[in-house]
């Protein structure tokens, strides 16, 4: 008989249907296979797909792409270039994509890839997981966001195996750190270029390929590159962290040779110098110092930093470092180490507790019971909403560490009982994973509408300050004196040329016909002059904004539908058309000369308000003297509530730790002070100057 060693009884050997892998030479002890991939035997054979030590390699005619570990290549060496090629890069695209997602404004992001990395990193534990097609792609899928580069292996095309992988793995940040320095190299050398405009052939070269860029520019791409790649050491933590200490999990055989258990054909500790697991000990320990450590002390360091050298609302500080604070509250601006803490934590189970499931389940148990309370004293976010999705993302990993352990206990489990739990974890992580999608369209909505109520409060704005009077009167003049200036020759009414030329004014690609329909339609007595008084009503009347079908009376829009389907014109119908003509060239005019005066129709304020509500105000606010108030309040307060500012919540200036502590005191002191009279806002300015 056998001696069944690594924690497998003979009643458990006997009794499951899965096969085991041993030495032929030394048939003492036995391993069970990875994902069944053994065939068993006198002789321990792999199936087809599988070779070498545990099976765990992929024969020859056959890659590997996730969890389902050997997938046969296709026929063809040009289908194999094409099926590799396009995986690797639709992998790299997709994790540029998520990097990309954790530098938006949108906190879900944060919360759903750190769940669905700390799910990956559960599943890595040493639990007998459910074998079904269900499971293993749940596996793949999680796997994907754990941006793992061993996720796609292109065997089809070169000799690889795990040696390849771990190498490609730890040189994967110096690889974007690498290319971030080219492309930031690459813009100095076209500024450099441009502006030194040199007769070389290789400055001609760049000049002709890369386009101008500026210092404003080179900064602005500096900052963007900076904050991609400490993006990328933030969400790929985990999966390096693991692959770090990798080199150092060793199992002996039963032959007295030790094996990698994660790459099974590397052999541990040969007594060579030279050798491949030498390199990997060497490559292992400075990923240990470089990425393991270096990466939560760095962040650490760049926080407490900003933070006492009030950096916080620098704006560049802000473009590069602001993923890591701006969705928490002020008081736990370092609560993105909380996440790195758990993927820490969750790694060293992995790694050291590694045979030792029930010490993993328990230990990880106790890790989230720690999370979900410390969440539940601080609810660090920013947004209400944000604190709800990542409490149901640790509450959900705390079931799913429960299931793991009642699979881990599937011998004391029926056949029955056993489907019963994994549906219910199947549920669980799926359910989980949609709730976290849905509060994140919900936060997608949001920042939407913030998007379309800044849009909608732009065009509001220009209608309010629509009409020639309007325009003109924004840039200081007055309806009188706007007629004097057109009337040239004095006689006190703009004759057919003089109402010409103030039109191409206004526009000077307007056409001769529109001009004469438009002078027929405004001099209203046929003088063929226009007056003073008809000037003023037709060509400085304010325009109303267009309302739907739901703003009008039935009546008067079934009368416009008959008069459009009919052709029918009117006097009016004239007039508002070429009326909306002017007006199309009066914006047009009018968001010119804004730009030029550097005047901003909408800032920060946006931001500041609940969207959806913002939108509202916007679309069914009348009285344009309203949207004209809200751009002046606008201009006032977005310099003041901007994350930049002197005063924001990121600041440490005196100013600024005034109003906080104020606003922390008297909660409602400031909407009492916007909303008193003006005796008793000279009373409170004379109290707070004393």
């Amino acid at each position: 008989q056998s001696i069944l060693k690594q924690g497998v009884d003979i009643e458990a050997f006997c009794s499951r249907d899965e096969a085991f892998w041993g030495e032929p030479t030394h048939p003492s002890t036995f391993f069970p296979c990875e994902g069944n991939n053994c065939v068993g035997g006198v002789q321990f054979a792999c199936d087809e797909r599988h070779t070498g030590r545990m099976c765990q390699s992929c024969a020859s005619g056959y890659y590997s792409i996730g969890e389902e570990r050997c997938t046969k290549c296709p026929g063809s060496h040009a289908d194999q270039v094409m099926v590799q090629f396009g995986a690797v890069v639709f992998v790299l695209v997709f994790w540029y994509l998520v990097v990309y997602l954790i530098c938006t404004d949108f906190a879900q992001v944060d919360v759903f890839f750190t769940y669905l990395q700390v799910a990956a990193l559960v599943q890595a534990f040493d639990i007998r997981w459910p074998t079904t097609v269900a499971y293993r792609a749940t596996h793949v899928i999680f796997g994907v966001f754990n941006l793992d580069v061993d996720f796609v292996q292109p065997q089809c095309l070169v000799q690889w195996g795990y040696v390849s992988t771990f190498y490609l793995q730890m040189a994967f940040p110096a690889g974007v750190l690498t290319l971030c320095a080219l492309l930031n190299l690459g813009a100095q050398c076209a500024r450099d270029a441009h502006m030194n405009n040199s007769r070389s052939a290789l400055s001609k070269l760049t000049r002709a390929l890369l386009p101008v860029v500026t210092d404003d520019g080179l900064r602005e791409l500096a900052d963007v590159v900076m904050q991609r790649f400490f993006a990328y050491c933030l969400v790929t933590y985990g999966v390096t962290a693991v692959t770090c200490f990798e080199p150092f999990m060793c199992t002996r055989a039963a032959s007295g040779t030790y094996f990698l258990n994660a790459g099974p054909d590397v052999t541990c500790w040969d007594g060579d110098v030279f050798t491949w697991h030498s390199g990997l000990l060497a490559t292992g320990a400075a990923g240990i110092a470089l990425y393991v450590l270096g990466i939560p002390l760095m962040f650490a360091g760049v926080l407490a930093y900003g933070r006492q050298y009030n950096f916080l609302a620098h704006p560049r500080f802000l473009k590069v470092f602001g993923f890591l604070y701006t969705k928490f509250d002020v008081e736990y601006f370092w609560w993105e180490l909380t996440f790195l803490a758990r993927r820490f934590f969750l790694v060293m189970l992995v790694v050291f507790f590694e045979g030792t499931p029930s010490s993993q389940i328990a230990i990880a148990m106790l890790l989230f019971v720690l999370n979900i309370a410390a969440h539940s004293y601080a609810r660090p976010f920013r947004k209400p909403d944000m604190d709800v999705a990542d409490a149901v993302a640790l509450i959900s990993v705390s079931f799913y560490l429960v299931g793991a352990m009642l699979f881990n206990c599937f011998r004391e489990m029926q056949p029955h009982q056993y489907t019963a739990v994994e549906v219910l974890t199947m549920v669980l992580v799926w359910g989980t994973t949609a709730a976290l999608l849905v509060i994140g369209w919900n936060d997608v909505r949001k920042v939407r509408a913030g998007h379309l109520a800044e849009a909608l409060m732009q065009v509001r704005l220009l209608a309010a300050l629509e009409g020639v009077g309007l325009a003109y009167r924004k840039m200081g003049d007055d309806p009188e004196k706007v007629f004097r200036e057109a009337d040239t020759n004095k006689s006190g009414e703009l004759d057919t040329e003089e109402f010409r030329a103030k039109l191409k004014d206004i526009d000077p690609t307007m056409d001769d016909a529109l001009i004469n329909r438009a002078f027929q339609l405004v001099d209203e007595d046929g003088s063929g002059t226009v007056s003073y008084q008809e000037f003023r009503k037709h060509m400085w009347r304010r325009f109303q904004p267009a309302m739907d079908g739901s703003e009008l009376g039935l009546w008067e829009m079934a009368k416009t539908w008959v008069r459009k389907l009919c052709g029918i014109k009117h006097r009016q119908d004239d007039l508002d058309e070429v009326q909306s003509v002017f007006q199309a060239a009066i914006k047009l005019k009018m968001s010119r000369t804004l730009k030029a005066h550097n005047v901003e129709l909408v800032g920060e304020l946006v931001n500041t308000f609940q969207p959806q509500a913002l939108h509202d105000f916007a679309k069914r606010e009348r009285l344009d003297v309203n949207i004209a108030k809200f751009h002046q309040v606008d201009a006032w307060m977005s310099p003041i509530v901007a994350d930049d500012s002197h005063v924001s919540a990121w600041s440490l200036s005196a100013e600024a730790v005034f109003f906080r502590n104020l606003v922390r005191g008297s909660p409602f002191l400031i909407d009492w002070l916007l909303t008193s009279c003006k005796e008793d806002k000279e009373v409170f300015r004379k109290l707070v100057t004393s």
